[in-house]
């Protein structure tokens, strides 16, 4: 890398060379080839960027003759994501080209900024490239060099462009020269080389830079390199040896059609990889990929085989001797679009037990597991017979050897690709079968498995284990040829499930759908498949009709299933038809669909107390019974409680239990609910009077142990599933449950550090925690840093949006605490286009745009802002109008919101015209609190009334015992202000000083308590200077000038109110 002098007299001699065409302005970076400098065209007034070439290449006149070649060639190239060349030449001494210039930055700042891309972003990048490339590759152009420092982002339009096109190719010798640069090294970036490339082929073509491409996929989606080494001779061993680690093991999340396409470009020989840039981009862009390369996890035992060429590296890097790169031997491959991995021949297996009582074992083993290759419709395998014919056509006899060669030569005369070769050999206690997987074409090994058992044992278990593990299903339930005949006949529809049911135990809810989609796709027929989504759909989009129509699939598909998984189908078609009645409003068909689901389940485990999926479906239909009061919902959820535990006691792995259990204890834990914890028995209490007969003691111990459990179980989630998100998120909430929201914070910003479980929302919901744990400077500015790095391209990228929706909606009472209504307003906006529309409460299918909520929560927020009702009096009278128009079809949910609208409306806005609707919504049972009756009494004139109501005003403490929810500690803002009104200034002051944050909501609802607690320092300031307590006075002013430093405009005149106040006490 050239010195601050040599660079600076290189700058001196190119702007003295260029005058007149180009202004150099500065150099913009230095690079192994040479020095990028930015400069404006003189002629077209355009910004642009000279690359000048290293004096040592450019001393070489055969390399200057290339450089005008490949340059005049590179400059035809004009595509939108390949940065153009405009010009090329020599000019003192020095070679340089002229490219576009690309404001922004490099790929490599990004990844070092964000190790893991944001998914849609990142597929969508590696599109754009590979169709680059495709066109670069159609144009005779291969690039050599690809890599993420070659890639750059434009700051503007955020487009991915190449850059160095070609550059790379410049430096490859011609017949008379040497391989190596003069620094020893071959060149090319090791980390990015494709096999080829780093073997020394010199006649690389386009696969080579789709390779290339795909580790820089692999590594944006991973979080780390592809492979990794302590030099470059190390990673270069590795691109040429090793295969690697299946994209969806890496990168948890990521769909697995994506997973699977940049799996295939990475293929070690050439003719496996995608053939074209456009394919690769194809492939990206499609949905689901064939269920070819759809990647699943495996054992050690399982990884394929390398070939170890590392001599022929040796020889590469250390004397410069080319290899030529050849994966594939003399001889026909399978024949295009022809999977070699789906096509068998199963040679005699080798006994070298010497026992004659095995001898049948010979031919036994072709018998054995060509019998069970065969259960999967979509093999091609050649039969016993067949094979014994081919043996004898071949010479082969009875107790012969079949060695590798000859198996080949078979293989190729019955037009199959795969030959399976093995030994049976006998321990002092145990029979063992090792089988070798070989490429027909090339004759390398591709797989081994071994199993093994006692010696004396039936052996032909062995071989229904040893398909398996051929197959790549080790860990799989048993699949015996019964099985297979009542589920699936389709191998690839059968692996796609598996990956689908383990992704959906992990809440990885998108690579669940993609590859049970795929299932489905391979076996339109296939009853558990449909099952497994219809289970997902009901996660993912609760309510939504999508899950009712794949459970009745699911169903017209199931008389081939055994009776138990028959039982299964039909209990959960009672589960979703509850649940999509429950979601129009239908309560008693709900109750009546969930009822006959739990007896559905109780038949199963009647027959069977041991199946844990059956014990979670009794949770879940226990758990979502609508229940008409607190008594029956108490009955429910302790019923759904044991269901759920004997679940998870069952099988730890059943994660899907867990937010289930986790909400019953954190709501129990929670002051001000209704709901306790005992032993495993969850009370309820109809009144504050029955909790307080029960004993506020007990009452604690019961909330205490709640949190406990919450905790204890949400740190078991982690540590059996560390890289599911959704359990970090309900640890946090247990914490938060457990009024901890410091830890909560802490353990999310520890998650964001594993680019496993880094998710968009995570930073959102940090921000809501710091501001709960008394931190509000740093939760603003943790939600404007959410805003710009986690926006709606990150957000918007999960399908399951809908989830984030509450977190989202908790994180602008960061903004709205801090007076910011810019902040606040571009947080709802960006809701809005996360999830544009929710479904509509009674119609199926309908939608209704998410702005009628969001603008309701906004107004409530700008009304404990201060901001006067008539501002936003529309859009809270819409959403009124809107929710009361649909009657008795609302969900229970929503129910409350309607209730609390006219509540908001009339406590914040102080308009009188909301009483009446806000009865019609409560009902006539429920009596009007005290502040209510308070407030009418003042608005009368009646000041004596009043004073005898809020004498009934909860004082000190037992303010703290008030409840919790939506309503809870807002009354006593309110109260709070009547007893300002009414003179009572120390009463006023202490119940301000009484009311704890720590109660408020952190998510679901925008709680507009936050921005309440914030102007209550201006209030208590003003009340303190009334009492003439100075230093109080003061604080309290103090404290809200800095709560509200980033306040709106419209804000201005309350902060001028406490300043005005300030100067007050100073002057005193």
């Amino acid at each position: 890398m050239p010195d601050a002098e040599s660079s600076s007299e290189l700058l001196d001699s190119l702007r003295a060379a260029f005058t007149g065409q180009y202004d150099i302005e500065r150099p913009l970076g230095v690079g192994g080839m040479g020095t990028v400098f930015l400069a404006k065209d003189m002629t077209l007034d355009r910004q642009v960027a000279i690359k000048v070439i290293i004096p040592e290449l450019a001393a070489s006149k055969a390399f200057r003759q290339r450089f005008l070649n490949e340059a005049r060639t590179v400059a035809k190239l004009r595509h939108p994501n390949i940065v153009a060349v405009h010009a090329a030449g020599e000019v003192a001494g020095s070679l340089y080209f002229v490219m576009e210039y690309v404001p922004g930055e490099s790929l490599r700042d990004v990844i070092d900024r964000e190790p893991v891309a944001d998914r849609a972003r990142a597929t969508a990048i590696l599109r754009d490239l590979a169709s680059a490339l495709d066109y670069a590759h159609t144009h005779g152009v291969i690039h050599r060099d690809i890599k993420p420092e070659n890639i750059l982002i434009d700051r503007d339009s955020g487009r991915a462009m190449l850059t160095d096109f070609g550059v790379a190719g410049l430096t490859e010798p011609g017949a008379a020269e040497e391989r190596m640069t003069g620094t020893g090294m071959i060149v090319g970036s090791p980390r990015y080389m494709s096999p080829e490339q780093a073997a020394g082929e010199r006649q690389l073509d386009g696969r080579s830079d789709i390779y290339s491409l795909g580790l820089v996929g692999y590594e944006m989606l991973s979080g780390g390199p592809t492979f990794a080494g302590t030099s470059a001779v190390s990673i270069i061993t590795k691109q040429i040896t090793e295969k690697p680690t299946p994209l969806a093991e890496k990168a948890r999340g990521v769909p697995l059609a994506v997973a699977a396409s940049i799996d295939k470009a990475l293929e070690k020989d050439p003719a496996n990889r995608w053939q074209t840039g456009a394919e690769f981009a194809r492939a990206l862009a499609d949905d689901a990929p064939s269920p070819l390369y759809l990647g699943g996890r495996r054992s050690a035992r399982q990884r394929r085989t390398r070939l170890l060429v590392a001599g022929a590296i040796a020889g590469v890097l250390l004397v410069g001797v080319p290899i030529a790169w050849r994966l594939s031997a003399a001889g026909t491959g399978a024949p295009k679009g022809i999977d070699p991995r789906k096509s068998f021949f199963v040679a005699p297996f080798e006994n070298q037990t010497s026992d004659p009582s095995l001898a049948w074992l010979r031919e036994g083993s072709v018998n054995m597991l060509t019998l069970n290759l065969s259960n999967w419709s979509d093999l091609n395998v050649v039969d016993y017979e067949r094979t014994l014919d081919l043996l004898r056509d071949a010479d082969i006899g009875e107790n012969s050897r079949v060695g590798l060669e000859a198996a080949r030569g078979i293989a190729r005369e019955a037009g199959v690709w795969t030959v399976v070769l093995g030994q049976i050999t006998r321990g002092s206690d145990s029979l063992r079968v090792m089988a070798r997987v070989f490429d027909v074409a090339s004759g390398r090994a591709v797989q081994q498995a071994e199993v093994a058992a006692a010696a004396g044992s039936d052996p032909r278990g062995l071989f229904d284990r040893l398909s398996r593990e051929l197959l790549d299903l080790a860990g799989a339930p048993p699949m015996t040829p019964e099985m297979a005949k009542t589920t699936t006949s389709s191998l690839e529809a059968y692996k796609a499930y598996l990956t689908g049911v383990h992704a959906l135990d992990g809440w990885e809810f998108d690579v669940a759908d993609s590859a049970l989609a795929l299932a489905i796709r391979a076996d339109s027929t296939y009853a558990l498949a449909y099952y497994k989504r219809a289970l997902l759909s009901g996660w993912k989009k609760p309510g939504d009709t999508i899950g009712v129509h794949l459970i009745r699939l699911a169903a017209r598909y199931a008389t081939r299933l055994p009776p138990r998984e028959r039982g299964i189908v039909d209990a959960y078609m009672s589960v979703a038809e509850g649940n999509a009645a429950a979601f129009r409003g239908d309560t008693a068909t709900s109750r009546r669909q969930f009822t006959a689901a739990q007896g559905k389940y109780a038949a199963l485990l009647a027959r069977d107390s041991t199946d844990a999926e059956a014990w979670y479906g009794m949770g879940d239909a226990y758990f979502h019974t609508p229940s008409p009061n607190t008594a029956a919902l108490s009955f429910n959820w302790t019923r759904s409680l044991r269901a759920f535990n004997r679940t998870l006691a069952l099988d730890s792995t059943f994660h899907l239990a867990y937010p289930h259990t986790l909400q019953i204890y954190s709501m129990a834990a929670t002051r001000g609910q209704s709901l306790i914890l005992v032993g495993d028995s969850v009370i309820g209490f109809e009144s504050q009077a029955a909790s307080e007969a029960f004993g506020r003691d007990r009452v604690l111990e019961a909330r205490k142990l709640a949190s406990v459990r919450a905790v204890q179980d949400a740190r078991h989630w982690v540590e059996t599933d560390p890289d599911a998100g959704e359990a970090h998120l309900a640890l946090a909430d247990a914490h938060v449950a457990s009024n901890d929201p410091a830890a909560a914070a802490a353990g999310l910003r520890l998650a964001m550090s594993r680019p496993t479980v880094r998710s968009p929302i995570l930073p959102y919901r940090i921000a809501t925690l710091e501001l709960a744990s008394g931190r509000p400077k740093d939760a603003l500015a943790s939600l404007r840093q959410a805003m710009r790095t986690y926006g709606y391209d990150s957000l918007s990228r999960n399908a399951s949006g809908l989830q984030y929706f509450g977190h989202l909606l908790g994180a602008t009472a960061v903004a709205a605490h801090a007076g910011s209504i810019a902040d606040m307003n571009a947080m709802f906006r960006l809701m809005e286009r996360v999830v544009p529309t929710f479904p509509e409460p009674g119609k199926p299918g309908s939608m209704v745009p998410s702005n009628t909520y969001t603008r309701t929560f906004a107004a409530f927020n700008l009304l404990a802002m201060g901001i006067d009702l008539k501002e936003v009096k529309r859009d809270v009278d819409g959403a009124m109008q809107k929710l009361a128009s649909y009657g008795d079809k609302l969900p229970a949910e929503q129910r409350q919101m309607a209730i609390m609208l006219p509540y908001y409306a009339y406590i914040l806005g102080r308009d009188t015209s909301y009483l009446a609707p806000l009865k019609r919504a409560a009902g006539p049972s429920v009596a009007a609190p005290p502040v209510y009756q308070a407030l009418a009494a003042i608005e009368v004139g009646d000041t004596a009334r009043a004073e005898k109501i809020a004498a009934q005003f909860a004082r000190g403490d037992t303010i703290k015992s008030k409840a919790s929810g939506q309503q809870g500690l807002l009354d006593a803002f309110v109260e709070a202000e009547v007893l300002t009104i009414l003179g009572d200034t120390r009463g006023a002051a202490a119940t301000y000083e009484a009311i704890d944050p720590n109660r408020f909501m952190t998510q679901g609802f925008p709680d507009p308590r936050w921005p309440l607690y914030a102007r209550s320092f201006l209030a208590r300031g003003q009340l303190y200077e009334r009492i003439g307590d100075k230093a109080k006075a003061e604080a309290a002013y103090t404290t809200f000038l800095d709560l509200w430093k980033d306040a709106d405009p419209k804000l201005q005149p309350q902060l001028q109110r406490a300043r005005d106040g300030l100067a007050r006490l100073k002057d005193a």
